[in-house]
């Protein structure tokens, strides 16, 4: 089964294409700075690059944030139509998980990581090799306090990983150098137990800073 891989939270849009988990075509590797954000085109330069079609593509994966919202709406439209039309599954990934299991998050060092958000506020989550077990938005250094608790070693990803040292004194801090998530970190993470969507009954939507999930 071919599977299409969705990345547009970031300015840089990204799509991946494989089976069995691996990536045979990414657009950022594979197109560099040319890649350019129509998604149309770069499935069409990833199909014709692999020889394959359309109707190959037997499941979507799509980051829905957080992240810049308008080109996440771009993203999940795009997922929902192209499901719709095939007849495919969509599967919900989150930016936090991605940059977490492309930084090395584990339980021993989970991933501290950070997007910027619109008005000078930020996001924040934990994922610690597992899941994201706390996302939250607003001001940067309340909304790191609140994520990290009483934790004092992280691998850090993000717009802010330079920032965190002063905001978290005396925790132990490794940078992974990962700034952004990318489509090819959700082929690489499988959708073996990830609870795949239906357009029309249960439609995936980005995450915003009004989600339930930043209070939580």
């Amino acid at each position: 089964m071919l599977t299409l891989a969705i990345e547009t939270s970031a300015a840089r849009y990204g799509i991946a294409l494989g089976d069995a988990g691996v990536a045979t075509f990414d657009s950022l590797r594979d197109l560099g700075e040319g890649a350019g954000r129509d998604l149309g085109d770069l499935l069409t330069q990833g199909l014709a690059a692999m020889e394959r079609r359309v109707p190959d593509i037997g499941a979507i994966a799509v980051n829905i944030g957080p992240g810049s919202l308008g080109s996440l709406r771009d993203g999940v439209a795009f997922a929902h139509g192209l499901a719709y039309a095939l007849g495919a599954p969509v599967f919900p990934f989150t930016s936090f998980e991605l940059m977490g299991v492309a930084a090395g998050g584990s339980a021993s060092r989970p991933a501290l990581c950070t997007r910027r958000a619109n008005e000078g506020l930020a996001y924040a989550g934990v994922f610690d090799g597992a899941r994201v077990r706390i996302m939250r938005h607003g001001a940067l250094a309340q909304i790191v306090a609140a994520v990290a608790g009483d934790g004092r070693a992280f691998v850090t990803a993000g717009s802010f990983r330079a920032e965190l040292a002063a905001l978290l004194p005396g925790a132990e801090l490794i940078d992974s150098g990962v700034e952004t998530p990318d489509a090819a970190t959700m082929l690489a993470m499988g959708l073996a137990g990830r609870t795949p969507t239906d357009v029309l009954t249960s439609p995936v939507f980005p995450l915003y800073d009004g989600a339930a999930v930043f209070r939580d």
